[in-house]
């Protein structure tokens, strides 16, 4: 009966262990700070096919700690979609910078190459102008996944997103 119990304890034990080191991690510390979601097509570029769909998730907590997700579908004559874990992701005003890693790709060239992106949030009300996104600019030079650069309309320019939501906080 003494064995049972041990062997209970240390699978209790073993448990809760495994728990802290799968769950702790993939949360951030403490409260968050700065967030950022969009959801719609890229933005309605001058001369450009509208892009099929993108969605972008990232949260920032306190600690500094960033976890979000970006997945983008281009135009169908493009015949490109990607997917990048956000490790980035600044915050001033309305406007967000978003940069992180392409973890999936339907061109394999591109996984581990960085990613950025711009956005801003100018209101939720048809009243009010509409979101602006810029395009998801991708390379393998750090400079890629630098979004506290804050690079401006000069590097990264961002257009209308009509159709789209942008929400910056």
């Amino acid at each position: 009966m003494k064995i049972f119990n041990k062997l209970h304890l240390v699978g209790f034990i073993t448990g809760l262990a495994l728990i802290t080191l799968l769950v702790v991690p993939a949360m951030g510390q403490g409260p968050i700070v700065n967030s950022v979601s969009v959801g719609g097509h890229d933005s309605v570029a001058p001369g450009w096919p509208r892009d099929a769909s993108l969605a972008l998730n990232a949260k920032q907590f306190e600690d500094g700690t960033v976890r979000g997700q970006l997945a983008d579908k281009l135009a169908p004559q493009f015949q490109f979609v990607y997917h990048a874990e956000i490790t980035c992701l600044s915050v001033s005003g309305n406007q967000a910078w978003a940069s992180g890693v392409i973890t999936q790709a339907s061109n394999p060239f591109w996984i581990g190459a960085f990613e950025i992106i711009l956005v801003s949030d100018n209101g939720t009300s048809k009243n009010d102008p509409p979101d602006q996104i810029s395009f998801p600019f991708f390379g393998f030079e750090p400079a890629f996944n630098n979004c506290h650069a804050q690079y401006g309309d000069e590097l990264m320019p961002h257009w209308d997103m009509p159709d789209g939501q942008v929400i910056v906080r």
